[in-house]
């Protein structure tokens, strides 16, 4: 094997407008073949058959090197990381909100809190219902499939009444969240 990428067929918004978006990630180069080109040459080829197919732009979701994304077209999106703290009340008690588990029931309910939150931005993906289930399988997967006690995921969900309000997906590795 020279090279293999994933390639996703995705839908969103550029300046309120609907975009068909092609999504090339996990692209994988053989360093015993050669110093990237391989991958090089199969990410051109995903974009032309994209082009082909009516797509409107392309994201290249990878770890590969800046200098190498910059060499196929695209330029690099920085990464915001955010840490998050929870206060503790001074007050213990009442009032509380009920927190379960997720479940299927809940997928829609946010995909409909993703596409309220993401409207104001120029640019959004839109997270329906499938692209919510593969993401949070997708983790569970990893999670279950590796060595025991190496990765975790929690999903919860704070609801009002029966219908989901707010939500986590936290995946943990290690010691890091």
């Amino acid at each position: 094997m020279l090279a293999s990428a994933k390639q996703y067929r995705l839908t969103g918004a550029l300046d309120q407008r609907p975009v068909r978006i092609c999504g090339i990630g996990s692209v994988f180069a053989s360093t015993a073949h050669g110093s990237g080109r391989d991958a090089g040459v199969l990410v051109e080829r995903l974009l032309h058959d994209a082009a082909q197919d009516g797509m409107d732009l392309a994201l290249l979701l990878c770890e590969m090197d800046p200098a190498w994304c910059n060499r196929v077209g695209f330029e690099r999106l920085v990464m915001t990381d955010v840490e998050v703290g929870i206060a503790q009340s001074p007050r213990h008690g009442a009032p509380m909100t009920l927190i379960r588990a997720g479940e299927e029931r809940d997928l829609a309910a946010i995909a409909a809190m993703g596409e309220i939150r993401a409207a104001p931005f120029r640019f959004h993906l839109d997270r329906d219902v499938d692209l919510v289930r593969y993401a949070i399988t997708k983790k569970r997967l990893l999670a279950g499939l590796g060595s025991s006690g190496s990765r975790q995921l929690h999903f919860f969900i704070a609801e009002e009444g029966i219908t989901a309000a707010a939500y986590a997906v936290v995946s943990v590795e290690g010691s890091s969240w």
